[in-house]
């Protein structure tokens, strides 16, 4: 038995049990129930021997998993890959993406990795859908997972400096255009030109917040570099 054995649910599952206050022999239970997906009513069944022996296979949990990245898994007859360069990320995924990091520095990796997962998959060459992170979560194995969550880790900061001017300077851009469309469209429609104003509308009162920080970093950047 190794990582490739051991999903996410169950990897959490395993870490709950390590981080309850029951002792030692229960811990141990709740252990082996996660490992070998049995109820808890059957863990209490084994021996007392099993358990310490069981205790000693897990041995090899004490080495992380190799950080060799796996782009391509198949579950359920579904085959994803995962875009790991952070250029080709929507600017949706990529905030949210940055948000799941900033929680799991201070909640803990272990509950976001699937979601983190399930914002830079790709199936048949589209975003996957809402439901991968549950399916990740509960089907991807920690070898998998964790190269690739330890990945953007670890590229987390560097991304935020790379990334915003970016967005701040494209949601800059599709503004402006909007608004030279309006200021220009003698030959709009009255419809048209009612249907921009609420797009512009719904831009500024949505993404507001965001539009203005992401402007002022990328201000705050440009003047840095002047």
């Amino acid at each position: 038995m190794n990582w490739s054995n051991i999903t996410l649910e169950q990897l959490v599952d395993i870490d709950n049990a390590k981080q309850s206050d029951c002792s030692a022999i229960e811990k141990r239970m709740r252990i082996y129930s996660a490992v070998y997906r049995c109820s808890m009513e059957d863990a209490r069944k084994v021996s007392l021997k099993r358990l310490y022996d069981f205790h000693n296979e897990l041995a090899w949990m004490n080495q992380l998993p190799k950080e060799v990245i796996t782009k391509k898994v198949k579950i359920d007859g579904r085959v994803f890959e995962f875009e790991l360069d952070a250029q080709k990320l929507d600017a949706g995924s990529y905030i949210t993406i940055m948000d799941l990091l900033k929680r799991a520095k201070e909640e803990g990796v272990l509950n976001y990795i699937h979601k983190i997962l399930a914002e830079i998959a790709t199936e048949k060459g589209k975003k996957a859908d809402a439901d991968v992170a549950e399916l990740f979560y509960k089907n991807l194995t920690v070898d998998i997972a964790y190269p690739i969550g330890v990945f953007f880790w670890k590229l987390s900061n560097a991304l935020m400096q790379r990334i915003l001017p970016y967005l701040a300077n494209q949601m800059e851009t599709k503004v402006s255009e909007l608004e030279d469309l309006l200021s220009n469209g003698d030959g709009l429609s009255h419809s048209t030109t009612s249907q921009i104003q609420t797009l512009l509308s719904g831009i500024r009162s949505q993404n507001g917040e965001l539009f203005d920080s992401l402007t002022r970093l990328h201000t705050s950047s440009r003047s840095k570099n002047m």
